[in-house]
């Protein structure tokens, strides 16, 4: 009995590992079967072949709205980087008072959900005229992103030593030189990831595009699957079709990331 009691403890995180694979293979499963099955239902079944479903989805407003969403995320994830990187300079260099209580108040506010801020910022929209367009859309949806991409760079700029940025002081050179040229090299392996984290989290927006842009030629892709789930029918082979092709994105980023991640978050050395 108790040989029995220690195999079946060493066999516990295993077992627990497969379910959680069980788990996130079978829906990946389902979106592949769908995609082809003339019949797809909510259920994991042989297809009966058709490619049907990517026909109806290639449609000029389904198609549309997947280029939205890429306006919309490369606009988000552009100006939050952007604002993200020289954020974590300061934050990781500077004796700011109080740094430390805005580090947490940072993490703090990755926790928050969207759905608690939209309203107050549909709001604010409305007074300053700012509802119905992408760019005013993706500033907040970048916003939303903007305190975990601080936290991301700022944990990689931390430990590059002062030094490089002293020596390209003593070569006068300014605050933004040695931001470009000494550390932005070094960090940009996190740099890539914080923007990976913002493409992704504004990809899969959904609330705010359906809040802040009331145009339908604005519609983005997320709001797109909703729309194919009536009050009376839900057509799962469309809903397969167009989740395959709003999933290629992030992974087509992800291996073109693929080279930046392989030099992994080392130091490689200074650029003068």
């Amino acid at each position: 009995r108790g040989r029995l009691s220690k195999a079946l403890l060493k066999a516990a995180p295993s077992g627990a590992v497969a379910l959680i694979g069980v788990a996130f293979a079978l829906p990946l499963v389902w979106l592949v079967f769908g995609v082809v099955d003339s019949q797809a239902s909510w259920a994991v079944e042989i297809p009966h072949w058709t490619i049907a479903n990517f026909q109806a989805v290639f449609s000029a407003a389904d198609l549309r709205s997947l280029a939205n969403s890429l306006l919309v995320s490369v606009l988000a994830t552009g100006m939050a980087t952007a604002v993200a990187f020289p954020a974590a300079f300061g934050l990781s260099r500077y004796n700011i008072p109080l740094k430390q209580v805005l580090v947490i108040a940072l993490l703090f506010m990755t926790a928050i959900p969207v759905a608690v801020l939209i309203i107050p910022v549909y709001q604010i929209y409305s007074e300053i005229g700012w509802t119905g367009s992408m760019v005013t859309a993706s500033l907040f949806i970048g916003v939303t992103g903007l305190p975990f991409e601080i936290a991301i760079i700022k944990d990689a700029i931390d430990p590059i030593p002062p030094d490089f940025e002293e020596a390209a002081a003593l070569d006068r050179a300014s605050t933004w030189e040695t931001l470009i040229y000494v550390v932005w090299p070094l960090a940009a392996p996190a740099a890539g990831a914080a923007a990976i984290y913002g493409f992704i989290n504004s990809w899969s927006m959904f609330i705010v595009p359906l809040i802040l842009l009331t145009s339908p030629s604005d519609v983005v892709a997320p709001i797109t699957i909703y729309g194919f789930m009536g009050s009376a029918v839900v057509r799962y082979g469309e809903i397969a079709a167009f989740s395959f092709l709003y999933a290629l994105p992030p992974v087509l980023l992800y291996f073109f990331m693929a080279r930046v991640f392989r030099g992994g978050f080392a130091l490689g050395g200074g650029v003068k």
